[in-house]
C-alpha cells in the first residue's frame, strides 16, 4: 500500500513537471504561425508598428485595438510574429479565421489603418502575409 501510494505521488510530481515548461514563442505542436510583413503604400517597411489579432472578428470601422484577442510589434524588418498555441486556435475546428489591422491617432482619437487583412489558417500551419498602410 505504501508503495503504491510513493508510485502514485512520483507518477503525479512527473506529469506536473512535463506539464510545466516556457511558453513556446515557436508555437505549433497544433498551433501555428503567422508572420505580418507591414508596409506602406510605397514598400516601405514598418518597423516597430503594433499589429494587432482578432479571432473570427471581421475587422471594420467600429473595430478598437482593446478588442484584439492578441499583439506584437513589428521587428526592425517591418515582421510581426504571431506564435499561437493551440488554446489560442478554435479548439473544435479545424481551421480559424485571423484577422489582423494596425491602428493611429490623431488628436487622441483612435482610427483603425486601412488595408487590415484576414488569413484562415489550420492547426501546425506557417503563413506569411503582407499588410499594406496608407502611412
Amino acid at each position: 500500500m505504501k508503495k503504491l501510494l510513493i508510485l502514485s505521488i512520483m507518477i503525479l510530481t512527473a506529469v506536473g513537471f512535463m506539464s510545466c515548461g516556457d511558453d513556446d514563442d515557436n508555437a505549433p505542436a497544433l498551433g501555428a504561425n503567422v508572420q505580418v510583413t507591414v508596409k506602406n503604400l510605397v514598400g516601405t517597411i514598418q518597423p516597430n508598428t503594433t499589429v494587432y489579432l482578432y479571432k473570427d472578428t471581421e475587422v471594420d470601422s467600429s473595430t478598437k485595438s482593446a478588442d484584439a484577442d492578441k499583439h506584437v510589434v513589428t521587428d526592425q524588418n517591418g515582421v510581426a510574429t504571431f506564435s499561437l498555441n493551440f488554446t489560442e486556435l478554435n479548439l473544435f475546428e479545424s481551421k480559424t479565421t485571423l484577422s489582423f489591422a494596425v491602428f493611429y491617432e490623431v488628436g487622441g482619437v483612435e482610427f483603425i489603418a486601412p488595408g487590415t487583412t484576414s488569413v484562415t489558417v489550420k492547426r501546425n500551419d506557417e503563413k506569411k502575409l503582407n499588410l499594406i498602410i496608407p502611412i
